[in-house]
């Protein structure tokens, strides 16, 4: 069977249309509900270990469920939901009230998310999650093959990398960028998913120190890694056709089932990118990745390059 090549669509395709909101517009008590924290992603590296960490701390509350996806248009976002409906999962009452949606940063699939959350979070924190590029880019291989969506090779998958919907979601610096158009970057805070797998305790505190809450607070919750890319299935023909009737929280369950898991996945081990292909992708990431150490720092520890 072909599968066509997960490309990038064409910008604001998906969320053409939805005019922000300015934050003057709602009323006062909806206002006062509204997070003043957002994790904009990136996808695969670490978001849901990091929402985890993050509600630990008795002065942060994150909504539930983790990805509200409010500022994406339908079918995937929420935004025809309305404002009520957004302030509704936070508590007003806590210092810091957050969210984690990945597909934040997703361009050019979805269009108009940095507009529209400045115009209604004019004062938010945002903090991005980054991951050595070619891992993450594995990473989302896997998940497109356990979600079903990938069929291909991972050579396959890479073999053109313009447009490439892969390698888009791993440029960095560009997807950031977009914020920084709007949010100072005193208010950006960018972080590798590497660190925070070594040294928890010590992102963690740095975190909360950027939040303004106390750095010192630890937690037990610190040690546990949720949604780990090892876990993982493509669907069998069955699992394909039983797939969209079951809901999306309940899928690493059924994988760990011994007798209904084989049933519906079939385990995949991570690929091997070949050499030519990692060399393509150094190559077409080297100057996102020289621009996003520009915005922070030096190094982001072992990264491929």
């Amino acid at each position: 069977m072909t599968v066509p090549a997960q490309t990038a669509p064409v910008a604001g395709d998906l969320d053409r249309g939805l005019a922000p909101i300015p934050r003057s517009s709602v009323d006062a008590e909806t206002a006062r509900a509204l997070p003043n924290l957002v994790v904009i992603g990136a996808m695969k590296c670490g978001t849901s270990s990091f929402h985890e960490y993050l509600d630990a701390h008795p002065a942060v509350a994150m909504s539930r469920p983790k990805e509200l996806d409010f500022f994406l248009g339908p079918p995937r976002g929420s935004w025809a939901q309305g404002v009520a409906w957004y302030a509704g999962h936070f508590d007003a009452g806590s210092p810091i009230r957050g969210e984690a949606s990945p597909n934040y940063s997703k361009w050019p699939m979805y269009d108009g998310v940095p507009e529209r959350m400045h115009a209604l979070l004019p004062d938010a924190k945002l903090i991005y999650l980054v991951r050595d590029p070619i891992e993450r880019i594995v990473s989302h291989y896997l998940h497109a093959v356990s979600a079903g969506r990938e069929r291909r090779s991972i050579d396959a998958a890479l073999a053109d990398l313009q447009d490439n919907w892969y390698v888009t979601c791993t440029r960095y610096a560009m997807q950031v960028g977009r914020f920084l158009e709007g949010y100072p970057r005193d208010r950006v805070l960018i972080l590798a998913a590497e660190e925070l797998r070594g040294d928890t305790g010590g992102v963690m505190a740095d975190t909360f120190r950027f939040l303004g809450v106390d750095p010192s607070f630890t937690s037990p919750r610190f040690t546990k890694v949720r949604n780990p890319t090892s876990v993982r299935g493509e669907p069998t023909r069955v699992g394909r056709l039983l797939g969209p009737l079951l809901p999306r929280r309940y899928a690493s369950g059924l994988r760990a089932l011994p007798l209904l898991g084989r049933s519906l996945f079939t385990p995949v081990r991570k690929p091997v990118v070949s050499a030519s292909v990692r060399a393509r992708l150094q190559e077409a990431l080297t100057e996102d990745v020289a621009a996003l150490r520009a915005l922070t720092r030096p190094d982001f520890g072992p990264w491929s390059f």
